[in-house]
């Protein structure tokens, strides 16, 4: 009874592993223990291949999403504030309309007419809405918002 020893696994190597079957004489030689782990490596290594692939393609497609999406803000609002809205950053100053684009409608407004214009307090509590899934952020704020811009952001209210 022989057997090889390899240091290194080549291609032919994984073809010969990705066509064997093993049946009762092989399987309990030596030979055919190795050729079975091989196979079964074979087998654990192209799973894990695809995963990657999988996983890859998954997060070319989401930076396609999001290069699209940052072309889209930026031809409305322009570079820094596209910017600021794909990261999630809300800052004083901001349109009511770019708060939208950042976190969708808020859970309720409140409404003031004064004499200097109409504020607004919008208050985002819970996950944001139309977030399905684990990873949704909980959301905590009370904007002020004073004839469409940002004029306070309170967290945790």
């Amino acid at each position: 009874m022989s057997f090889v020893v390899k240091a290194q696994v080549t291609k032919q190597d994984r073809i010969n592993a990705s066509h064997y079957k093993p049946d009762s004489e092989s399987a309990n030689s030596v030979n055919g223990m190795a050729w079975y782990k091989l196979y079964m490596w074979h087998q654990d290594s192209s799973e894990a291949a695809l995963n990657a692939q999988v996983e890859k393609n998954r997060l070319a497609l989401e930076y396609n999403e999001q290069s699209d999406r940052l072309k889209e803000l930026t031809k409305k609002y322009g570079a820094v504030a596209a910017k600021k809205i794909l990261a999630e950053k809300l800052w004083v100053g901001m349109t009511d309309k770019m708060l939208i684009e950042e976190l969708t409608d808020p859970n309720n407004v409140y409404k003031n007419h004064t004499k200097s214009g109409t504020t607004d307090t919008w208050i985002y509590k819970g996950t944001a809405p139309g977030c399905i899934g684990g990873g949704c952020p909980y959301l905590d704020y009370q904007i002020t918002i004073q004839n469409h811009k940002v004029i306070a952001i309170a967290e945790g209210q």
